[in-house]
């Protein structure tokens, strides 16, 4: 029998553009979106903070921002991301800043973790960027512990609010909270599994 693999090489393909992108943009990236991407964090925290022990993952992490902000509290963090230069950037980065951080280059639909790895689950700043992001809502779900949270944002030149919450649910998880900030470029959605 033979499968048909054309789903899988557009997929691929879509998220080698992505990544060849981030890669290029590597040694600027902080320059041009830390204080965007500091607002979103703020916020993030405000919707879901983290406790010392907690384990929590930052998944599509670039260059380690919300490290930062996640280290010094003490949780066991881990760094995901595609882009192997963003991933040295954020492992430099957090030498300076201190706190144990994990980084890992992988795939977001395709998580190198055990189920229920995960206290609390971050993705910020990423679904906009995959080619199916029901299937990337559903691998954190995978990796997030049954009394876990998972805190997405939605870019909203990408996404109406409505559509963030119909591929949640499509995710099975529910939406606890959602907050559409004036300061922000994104949804944020903080859910659970259902």
């Amino acid at each position: 029998m033979v499968h048909s693999t054309g789903g899988l090489n557009k997929s691929w393909k879509f998220k080698r553009n992505v990544r060849k992108s981030y890669e290029a943009s590597s040694k600027v990236y902080e320059r041009l979106y830390s204080e965007e991407q500091g607002t979103k964090h703020s916020l993030a925290l405000r919707m879901l903070d983290v406790s010392t022990g907690e384990r929590i993952l930052d998944n599509g992490c670039g260059s380690g921002l919300f490290a930062y902000k996640l280290a010094p509290k003490g949780a066991f963090l881990v760094e995901v991301d595609l882009s192997i230069s963003l991933l040295r950037v954020a492992k430099e980065a957090s030498r300076l800043h201190g706190g144990e951080v994990y980084f890992i280059c992988c795939d977001s639909d395709f998580l190198p973790f055990i189920d229920k790895a995960f206290d609390k689950v971050f993705a910020i700043t990423l679904l906009q960027n995959l080619p199916k992001p029901l299937t990337t809502i559903q691998e954190m779900k995978r990796v997030t512990k049954d009394h876990g949270y998972i805190l997405l944002t939605f870019l909203k030149k990408a996404f109406s609010l409505e559509e963030a919450q119909v591929l949640v649910r499509k995710a099975g998880l529910r939406v606890l909270m959602s907050k559409e900030d004036d300061s922000s470029k994104d949804y944020f959605l903080l859910c659970a599994k259902v």
